[in-house]
């Protein structure tokens, strides 16, 4: 699995070390690339004001020919003078005036690209500046890397710790930290926050009579259809095995009742991937946010609202106020 980009990657260290590159390799400039979908990135230079490729300076990555070599082959690429190689014509590289170029990938630890460190030179390498800026960028490219799996391995326990592992949605931990933000939020806006928690009907006699890799397939089609049915602002969210929750905001009892039905109705004309699977009926328990409350009271709230609708029979919406 790929894991989300962290947003902080403590570039400023990084920017020091493109620095002590460029200035032990005695090139005219250094940079450190990020790689996304279609295009590359300069996150840090030396110069960082070199106005040919500085900071913020994005290309599409068929630009970079230089850069594409890299990453394509996930190893060093030097180019002791591009005078004398017609194949690197036309580059971004070549076009600003650079003639020596050493580059080595950075990549995150499930070998997806994370970017290019490198140095260049107007003038061509010597052979002596060649293998010596070679040994010094293995070993910064190394430190880097090591740097990035510290950072993908803390974004992937992060991940890991506040997401469903079958479904991919936020657990309660990361529902509570949503909700909390919301909470503070409402108190200063005056705005209104709704929690429905539902659950399958039957659920637990429904997954007794279900084969393990049946019983998944039903609770992820449950879960991407729910999913189609809230707003971009809403949080769907997975509390255990067949127990779910929306946090819904700036909504009245009206349009959370409403994401609720829309969500039965959604479920009940899914097709589950198992021939012998009907979908079940949902029960659904809705509170508003009350000033003051603590999140595990007023999911307390809407459990409670919860149990009344399974009380009445099922399949059915309860609020409590």
């Amino acid at each position: 699995m790929l894991y989300p980009r962290p947003d902080s990657l403590c570039l400023q260290n990084w920017q020091n070390a493109v620095e002590v590159l460029r200035e032990n390799t005695a090139c005219d400039h250094s940079l450190l690339r990020v790689a996304y979908p279609t295009s590359m990135e300069i996150v840090a230079a030396a110069p960082p004001t070199d106005n040919l490729l500085g900071v913020g300076h994005r290309d599409h990555r068929d630009n970079n020919h230089y850069c594409e070599e890299v990453l394509n082959r996930r190893v060093m690429v030097t180019v002791q003078d591009a005078d004398a190689d017609a194949s690197w014509d036309g580059c971004n590289e070549r076009r600003a005036g650079y003639r020596a170029y050493c580059g080595a990938p950075l990549l995150w630890p499930d070998d997806e690209a994370f970017g290019t460190l490198a140095v260049l030179k107007k003038t061509p390498f010597s052979n002596h500046q060649l293998q010596s800026g070679q040994r010094l960028m293995e070993c910064v490219a190394l430190g880097m890397n090591a740097q990035l799996a510290l950072l993908y391995n803390a974004q992937r326990q992060h991940y890991d710790s506040t997401h469903d592992a079958l479904t991919g949605i936020p657990n309660r931990l990361l529902l509570a930290e949503i909700a909390n933000q919301q909470m503070k939020h409402q108190q200063r806006h005056a705005s209104e926050l709704w929690l429905l928690v539902w659950t399958l009907d039957d659920a637990i006699a429904l997954f007794r009579h279900t084969a393990h890799g049946q019983r998944d397939t039903l609770l992820r089609s449950i879960t991407e259809r729910a999913k189609s049915c809230i707003r971009q602002s809403d949080t769907l969210a997975r509390l255990d095995e067949h127990r779910f929750a929306i946090l819904i905001s700036d909504a009245n009892e009206f349009v959370a009742t409403a994401i609720a039905e829309r969500i039965r109705r959604n479920v009940r004309r899914a097709s589950l991937g198992a021939p012998k699977i009907s979908a079940p009926g949902l029960s659904f328990g809705m509170t508003h946010y009350q000033k003051d409350e603590d999140f595990d009271t007023w999911l307390r709230r809407s459990d409670a609202a919860l149990q009344s609708a399974v009380a009445a029979g099922g399949n059915q919406t309860v609020a409590l106020t």
